[in-house]
């Protein structure tokens, strides 16, 4: 797992130093943030979802996060909605891909367990380098396939010593 994480700073440093300033070390400590969240839901999750379907788990999930974006919006931060029909498109769209990413992410759970779960979605920033490739045309730089490269190794490694052992 460290080999895959450092895999992914060589990636989102891209061309800059890692030492060159408090922009790439704060984006390099909030996602490790971010991993330590997703990977203490995904272990919750399993948990949870021993005893309750991932459908409910979802409800509850979109019900929590229209609360706290509902409180936000309404005391702290003023959104600013979309202004024409192609944002609101966009904004909804993305609401759905968001949704069915996540119903897919606990069946994930559900069917091969946290641990691999986590283990595969690590691999999401490469995939959304690739695709940012096709649909965007950003090519990457050097570095960035290298630490992709590095990514998907680990996490192909990490999957290989996992596998179930063959019992003679």
């Amino acid at each position: 797992m460290v080999l895959a994480f450092m895999g992914l700073i060589i990636a989102l440093a891209g061309s800059d130093n890692l030492l060159a300033g408090w922009d790439v070390r704060i984006g390099i400590a909030l996602a490790l943030i971010a991993a330590t969240c997703l990977a203490a839901l995904l272990l919750f999750s399993e948990r949870v979802l021993e005893r309750l379907p991932a459908k409910i788990m979802m409800l509850y999930m979109l019900l929590s996060a229209t609360a706290v974006v509902g409180f936000v919006s309404l005391f702290i931060v003023e959104l600013t909605w979309p202004a024409s029909p192609v944002g609101w498109l966009a904004l909804c769209g993305s609401a759905a891909l968001y949704v069915t990413a996540t119903l897919l992410l606990f069946k994930a759970v559900d069917l091969v367990g946290s641990l691999q779960t986590a283990i595969i979605d690590n691999t999401s920033p490469v995939w959304a380098m690739i695709l940012g490739v096709i649909v965007l045309g950003q090519w990457l730089s050097a570095q960035q396939v290298m630490g992709a490269s590095v990514t998907v190794v680990a996490v192909m490694l990490l999957q290989w010593i996992a596998r179930p052992r063959k019992t003679e």
